[in-house]
């Protein structure tokens, strides 16, 4: 009675006593929740330990990733234990027991057959898709199979149609593909018979022997004889069982022997005789490929002649290819391994060589009693992992979920989706020496991020490369430049893509000058002679004929026309012409119609009038608004009387010109004045200018109270808040600022 008392008591203090003791010992139920995985019993009394206890409340486990996915998970962790505890929470992936099932039937299946008749074909792949599901099936033709065989893991061969095609469809063959080769007797008709068997006996000796029968056979349905026990025969029968898997009762059929795989099947096509003929199936694991002269489709033949036991078999055999495939995909080279790094920094490098543990990644949780968390594990899914159906598995110390995760195939598709050329050949003409850029547009169209090599090419010649990385399902831009080295015709694209015709021009004649300024004579006296030896030299590759100048300010003072050149040859272009006084300092321009070339010409006016002029009275500083008054000097220093116009300009804009005649030694004192309006408050330049000599000076014009009027001397609004802006600056003082207040109030 559970250590009660069994002293006697009354009813009703009885039943009090056993509902306080049942309460106190057994305490508060344990109830227990079924669910699915991931969901936790909940918690009570009796289950709670005084130990740390971890168990998985929801495990966030994702039912597919792809190949090279960075994948999130975050599982939430309760303690249901007392004590506080730290765990090491951890994920990993494995393959999957040889003997599970595979969830979904092969989806990556061709048939081939002669393209001259396809119709055999035709009926194989409406066999297979009645099993496997509609559009799970291609059927092509020979000549297009080399093109194709990287795209499945699974070809039934109707027929190959010669030796060469088979023998470079097994040089194509990876590890990861298997085959189903159909056979039978080589007719007349040859493009309606099976080959596959055949052609493996011609181009490999193996099977080392072939052999068939025509019109030998007995009229009656071909017997097959089960020799071994086989998944392909599931459904079928076992060892010692006899089938037809064919009921044409005029089927040529052929056989083998001496054959490095497993014989699992005889094959009789005249029942009516003793013994059968020979081996009719075979299986070879090791090269994945299932041989099926049994079936003994043909020209004869109609497709609903294959008994169901026929369509089981060739059901079978493409279901075991392609499982033999899927497992050879899963197996990585030994000496891979995968390196992850999870949410708490740590870096688990795990070996496959085992083909178990793919993929293992961890975090760290602490957590005291009662109390639940996330724990965040990052990993990624190895780029080089078969996909597949896996086995993954979050786990604690305490606790674990196991669920099934679908590895999807992932790819990079990057290509050059297009590209444009600066300068567009199209609007411009392109000469020799020009550089040429194309900006190529890179997209990658897959769902894994790659690297791709962007060629930009001048006909079957690379000129330009770069690699780039490009994200999955995004575009970037290259530019590629090319020098055009040669002129003619040329084939322009980017990795093959829009190829473009332009046609690059030579560069035509291009006269370049350049002057000899120690041939030159620069320097010379008012009214002498000055020489510009000046080298011209036809740097294009046309011969062209040009006149070469000589200017000061765009006025042509000497020329020798008609200077006639080769590509590549130079001459000598001399100029003569007089200068004056206000030559001294001028830049002389020699230029031809494609380039020029320059040089400073110094005048020593010994002889004729000079005009020197100075400023000698400018005010500092004048109030905004009040006139300027600038006092200036002009003398003539040269030897003869002259007149010449003399410029006063603010801020190099004439304000006052004078002409001003004076003899020899001669002087005159000119003053100017300039109203400030006409400018903004601030420093201006004054410049005074002869035709031999110039002065500078400068004036601060003063803020004053018409800097904030308008045109007809109001002050505004407007004026009145740029003056408390300056004022604020400290470019006015407040005396100045009131002045302007009291001029807006009046108005």
């Amino acid at each position: 009675m559970n250590g009660l008392s069994t002293n006697r008591v009354t009813p009703r203090s009885g039943l009090v006593f056993v509902f306080l003791v049942l309460l106190v010992t057994v305490g508060v139920v344990a109830v227990s929740v079924a669910g699915g995985a991931g969901q936790a019993d909940v918690v009570t009394q009796e289950n709670k330990t005084d130990s740390a206890d971890f168990q998985i409340v929801e495990d966030d486990l994702p039912e597919s990733a792809g190949q090279a996915h960075n994948v999130t998970i975050e599982p939430l962790i309760e303690n249901v234990g007392n004590a506080t505890g730290v765990q090491n929470i951890t994920y990993d992936i494995t393959v999957r027991d040889d003997d599970d099932p595979p969830d979904d039937p092969p989806d990556d299946i061709v048939v081939v057959d002669d393209e001259r008749d396809t119709s055999q074909g035709a009926h194989i792949t409406a066999i297979l898709e009645s099993e496997f599901g509609n559009n799970t099936v291609d059927l092509v033709n020979n000549t297009e199979l080399l093109d194709v065989t990287g795209d499945y893991s699974v070809f039934v061969i109707q027929r190959f149609d010669s030796d060469g095609l088979a023998d470079d469809f097994l040089d194509s063959l990876g590890d990861n593909q298997g085959a189903v080769y159909l056979d039978s007797h080589q007719g007349a008709s040859e493009e309606q018979y099976s080959d596959g068997v055949y052609r493996m006996h011609n181009v490999r000796d193996d099977p080392a022997e072939w052999d068939s029968e025509g019109i030998g056979t007995d009229g009656k349905p071909a017997e097959v004889t089960l020799t071994a026990d086989h998944p392909i025969f599931d459904g079928v029968g076992e060892e010692g069982d006899t089938v037809v898997l064919n009921e044409d009762d005029s089927s040529w059929g052929s056989w083998f022997d001496d054959y490095s795989g497993d014989v699992i099947a005889d094959v009789d096509y005249s029942p009516s005789d003793d013994g059968a003929e020979g081996p009719g199936i075979g299986v070879n694991d090791e090269d994945n490929e299932v041989l099926l002269n049994a079936l003994s489709y043909d020209f004869f033949s109609d497709v609903e002649d294959i008994t169901p036991e026929g369509e089981t078999v060739l059901v079978n055999a493409v279901e075991h290819v392609a499982a033999q495939a899927n497992d050879s995909a899963a197996v990585t080279d030994t000496d891979d391994s995968l390196t992850t790094e999870t949410g708490d920094g740590t870096v688990h490098e795990e070996s496959i060589q085992d083909n178990e543990t793919v993929l293992q990644a961890n975090t760290t949780l602490e957590l005291d009693g009662g109390e639940e968390d996330i724990a965040e594990i990052e990993f990624e899914i190895p780029g080089n992992l078969a996909p597949g159906t896996y086995n993954q598995t979050l786990e604690t110390q305490n606790d674990s979920v196991t669920t099934e995760i679908s590895i999807d195939e992932t790819a990079a598709d990057i290509e050059v989706s297009a590209y444009f050329l600066d300068p567009d050949p199209a609007e411009e003409d392109l000469f020799v020496g020009d550089t040429l850029t194309a900006e190529a547009v890179v997209a990658n169209h897959g769902n894994r991020s790659g690297e791709f090599e962007v060629r930009y090419q001048v006909g079957e010649e690379v000129v330009d490369n770069e690699t780039v990385a490009v994200d999955a399902d995004a575009v970037k831009t290259v530019d590629l430049d090319h020098e055009l080295r040669q002129d003619g015709m040329k084939i322009i694209s980017v990795n093959g893509v829009d190829p473009v015709q332009i046609t690059v021009d030579p560069i035509p004649a291009t006269f370049d000058v350049e002057i000899d300024e120690n041939a030159s004579t620069l320097a010379a006296n008012a009214s002498e002679n000055v020489t510009i030896v000046t080298g011209v030299e036809n740097v294009g590759m046309e011969t062209g004929t040009q006149d070469i100048t000589a200017t000061i300010d765009g006025d042509i003072r000497d020329s020798v026309e008609d200077v006639e050149l080769d590509a590549g040859q130079s001459e000598t272009a001399n100029f003569t012409f007089a200068v004056d006084s206000g030559d001294d300092g001028e830049v002389v321009v020699v230029e031809s119609q494609d380039r020029n070339d320059s040089a400073i010409l110094t005048v020593d006016d010994e002889d004729g009038a000079f005009f020197d002029v100075g400023f000698v009275d400018v005010p500092p500083n004048v109030s905004h608004g009040k006139n300027l008054s600038a006092t200036y000097e002009v003398e003539n220093t040269g030897t003869e009387t002259g007149t010449q116009t003399v410029t006063f300009s603010v801020n190099d804009t004439v304000a006052n010109s004078t002409e001003a005649t004076l003899e020899d030694s001669e002087q005159t004192t000119t003053t100017v004045t300039h109203d400030t309006l006409d400018n903004d408050a601030g420093e201006v330049e004054l410049e005074l200018a002869s035709n031999d000599t110039s002065d500078f000076s400068t004036v601060d014009i003063e803020h004053s109270v018409l800097t904030y009027a308008n045109e007809s001397g109001v002050v505004e609004t407007d004026g009145l808040l740029d003056a408390i802006d300056h004022w604020r600056e400290d470019d006015v003082d407040t005396g100045l600022l009131l002045d302007v207040i009291d001029a807006w109030r009046d108005g």
